[in-house]
């Protein structure tokens, strides 16, 4: 038998979360063409896999390269994890299909304030097209997102869509998911998706459903609404026929913590009923998102520019600051102003204020010589709105809870980050550069949270059965060639808050499509991902 590669006598890991055993693996072609004792057969390329873990290529359920994989498509920071496939199109934000009229308030709204690069698409096919010509470091799969069809049939109008307006959105949803799309998602917390009626969401899960594909959502509240959003969202599932991923599921705010032991006790009644519900969990007590969705819901009607003027008002800014400071805004009750000090600036679209990036609202308030809520405004004006953010607001009692929960799968909830102009820009969330060797090494291993199998079951095997990846997320004869080989006492997150461009320990060889891309800490430069069109 041919090979192009052995890793010899690693202990491997199939991804099923049962034992593991001793073995040589071949790769031929981009495939997995045998494993168990090749001790006489030959390859280019051998690599010892001596005392090393050799699993699955880590699968990212709740990715957001899209579409910075285009300005950064090496991939770095996810590749060093051993992450070789991610879904995209999460939180209802997905590039593509889009119109020409929104196109602009669309890419203001990307997670990327740092990429820059041509937005010259509209469908989803001819976005998937540029993504695979990017000739990206590891496998992209693209879910469709709510925003881009609402945004494209309506706008940002606080309002239902109109029978008509539905059935166009339907038809863009039905035509991005026979180019290749894998399910349709919704962030219930931004506008244009948190002005959608539970019926609105409810016909585009429909549409889903008759292409086999599932429903991911950021849902309507983590906060004081998680149950009656858990319900919202299961509610759906319920009606549509569809299986239902819930993202980053958490309790978020000093008064919520606790919930999801509720939560999760529904999420089990539910799929004892017969509803396909699961969620997907990041190991840390922080979220990031942008800075926008700190202010309410109507300060969005009408768009980005509508927004921008709203900002330069003076009596609106007023008005602005007294709901976010109020009982129902993020600074009110129950962290006051102790939430200026929970929020830090991750990243700005101008790098001549990089010197905010990493400070607190508060910090961010002091320097500027003004009150936090101020210097956000006049941030988000400066930057027009491309600001991200990092905020602290969850508890870690929680996380581990939903973490080793069995109905939970992993999720980074983060872009690759990549060097852009030889620079890595910004203070992201070092989820991006962490999140699976912070589950393997600190949760599995040094916690005991659970076996090492059934974590790295929760990144491979698991999100593959999800998505419906048919041929990844195992280690069998016959699967593609995606092998993270790592070392299981050693390995671990290294990013911080403060430092958060550090690629982790222990990660010693990442195989995308029988492509060596990352070996002994060193990315090759290696462009072997591919577009999973489902």
């Amino acid at each position: 038998m041919e090979f192009d590669a052995i890793l010899r006598s690693g202990d491997v890991c199939d991804g099923l979360g049962g034992t593991v055993r001793k073995a040589d693996v071949g790769l031929h072609r981009g495939r997995i063409t045998a494993m168990g004792d090749l001790s006489q057969a030959r390859a280019a390329c051998e690599l010892s896999a001596a005392g090393l873990m050799v699993a699955p290529g880590f699968i990212d359920i709740h990715g957001h390269s899209d579409p910075g994989v285009l300005a950064g498509p090496r991939c770095e920071s996810k590749v060093h994890q051993g992450v070789t496939t991610e879904l995209c199109g999460m939180c209802g934000y997905s590039p593509a299909p889009v119109s020409e009229p929104c196109r602009e308030d669309l890419r203001a709204g990307a997670f990327f304030p740092e990429a820059e690069f041509e937005w010259d698409w509209l469908s989803m096919a001819e976005y998937l097209d540029r993504v695979q010509a990017a000739r990206p470091s590891m496998n992209i799969v693209q879910a469709v997102g709510h925003t881009p069809l609402r945004a494209s049939v309506m706008g940002y109008e606080a309002r239902p869509a109109t029978p008509e307006e539905l059935d166009t959105m339907g038809r863009m949803l039905a035509q991005a998911l026979e180019e290749g799309g894998a399910g349709f998602s919704s962030g219930l917390i931004y506008p244009p998706g948190s002005f959608a009626p539970p019926e609105e969401l409810e016909f585009l899960c429909r549409v889903a459903a008759r292409f086999g594909r599932g429903y991911y959502t950021h849902m309507r509240s983590e906060g004081d609404g998680l149950i009656d959003s858990v319900c919202e969202t299961i509610a759906a599932a319920r009606v549509a026929g569809v299986p239902v991923e819930i993202a980053h599921h958490k309790a978020a705010g000093r008064d919520n913590w606790g919930k999801v032991h509720d939560s999760m006790a529904l999420i089990e009644r539910a799929r004892d009923e017969g509803v396909d519900v699961r969620v997907d969990v990041y190991p840390y007590t922080a979220g990031s998102t942008t800075m926008t969705s700190l202010l309410p819901d109507w300060a969005h009607e009408g768009g980005r520019e509508a927004l921008l003027g709203r900002l330069r008002d003076p009596a609106t800014r007023r008005r602005l600051a007294d709901e976010i400071q109020g009982p129902r805004g993020f600074a009110g009750p129950p962290w006051g102003e102790e939430a200026w000090t929970r929020v830090l600036v991750a990243a700005v679209a101008d790098q001549r204020d990089r010197e905010f990036e990493g400070l607190t609202l508060a910090q961010l308030g002091q320097v500027c010589a003004k009150p936090p809520v101020e210097a956000m405004f006049d941030l988000l004006l400066a930057h027009e709105t491309r600001v991200s953010i990092v905020s602290f607001t969850m508890c870690d009692d929680d996380m581990a809870f939903v973490l080793g929960h069995t109905l939970s799968t992993v999720g980074s909830d983060a872009s690759a980050v990549s060097a852009l102009n030889g620079q890595r820009h910004g203070k992201p969330h070092p989820r991006a550069y962490g999140t699976f060797p912070r589950v393997l090494g600190r949760f599995a291993r040094d916690r005991k949270l659970m076996p090492l199998p059934e974590a790295i079951r929760k990144m491979t095997s698991e999100p593959a059965r999800r998505i419906g990846l048919r041929d990844r997320g195992v280690l069998r004869e016959g699967a593609a060639a995606d092998v993270v080989v790592f070392d299981p006492a050693t390995i671990m997150d290294r990013a911080t808050y403060a430092d958060p461009h550090q690629f982790p320990a222990g990660i010693r060889q990442v195989w995308v499509n029988g492509v060596l891309v990352v070996h002994e800490g060193h990315h090759t430069g290696a462009g072997p991902g591919q577009v999973l069109r489902l």
